[in-house]
């Protein structure tokens, strides 16, 4: 796996199969390899379990990188990468997971040091800019601070992000922005993955 992804979407909650069908297959088409999709679901493993599956068989007819929000067994299964949420017990994660990507968030710059610590591949800084119910914007800054303390890791840039944006994430050090509710809330999901796609990602071919 090339790892190259610059764009992360992020499953909604109550999010249909139809609904996964097309927006993955309109991000696909749009970003190609450059895309990585993460299953995400709260409170509930079967419906975890059933998002995923779905985006394990969609990844057989679309080139992107599946990651599965913490459940190791279920990533492993599938071959994903894995997410791990806040509070999720991390010892033996790195070992476990061999050569798959283990990503986690980070609220605070302090988050980023301890994946660098404890090994991990990725981190979704956020929120970069204003979310309901998420607390204050830390804004641009964030990405480049976590880019220094990333000691090789992803910084994957998340929070109020969309194509008129996304190229200041980029410029302020990040590898790659996430996407979760935009997507999934209208018809403008192919513009939206069209002008992600146009922009000049760091070290673009």
């Amino acid at each position: 796996m090339s790892h190259a992804f610059r764009v992360l979407l992020v499953t909604p909650e109550g999010v249909t199969d139809e609904a996964l069908a097309r927006v993955v297959g309109q991000a696909a088409a749009a970003l190609g390899p450059r895309l990585a999709v993460q299953a995400r679901v709260k409170g509930s493993p079967a419906e975890l379990a059933r998002v995923a599956h779905r985006l394990a068989s969609l990844r057989e007819r679309h080139a992107f990188e599946l990651f599965v929000n913490g459940d190791v067994a279920l990533a492993e299964q599938l071959g994903a990468h894995l997410h791990v949420p806040g509070g999720m017990p991390r010892e033996g994660l790195r070992e476990r997971m061999r050569d798959a990507w283990i990503s986690c968030p980070a609220h605070h710059d302090a988050d980023v040091v301890d994946a660098a610590e404890a090994g991990f591949d990725a981190v979704l800084v956020s929120p970069i800019l204003a979310v309901p119910g998420k607390g204050a914007a830390r804004g641009f800054g964030a990405i480049t601070r976590a880019k220094t303390l990333a000691r090789g890791m992803r910084v994957v840039a998340l929070g109020g992000i969309d194509s008129s944006t996304a190229g200041d994430c980029y410029a302020a050090g990040a590898d790659a922005v996430a996407v979760m509710r935009a997507p999934f809330a209208g018809a403008a999901a192919p513009t939206l993955f069209a002008d992600l796609a146009g922009l000049g990602w760091p070290g673009r071919e």
